[in-house]
């Protein structure tokens, strides 16, 4: 399996943000993971149709899908 993304939660275990592998192997290794994070997380119901989610992915240029 091909590991893309870290996820960064919170205390009480909340996603609040995603880190790129890219990001988190060219950043210094003194940055912190709130620096680098995406936080505008965009996500989808495990209820979602597929129809609508094949759309999201098209639409927003998507390789992935956190669900």
């Amino acid at each position: 399996a091909m590991l893309t993304y870290c996820w960064v939660v919170d205390d009480a275990q909340r996603l609040v943000g995603v880190v790129t592998m890219r990001d988190l192997v060219i950043a210094d290794h003194a940055t912190r993971l709130d620096a680098i994070m995406l936080r505008d997380l965009f996500t989808l119901s495990p209820t979602t149709p597929l129809a609508d989610a094949m759309k999201s992915v098209v639409t927003m240029h998507l390789s992935l899908i956190h669900i």
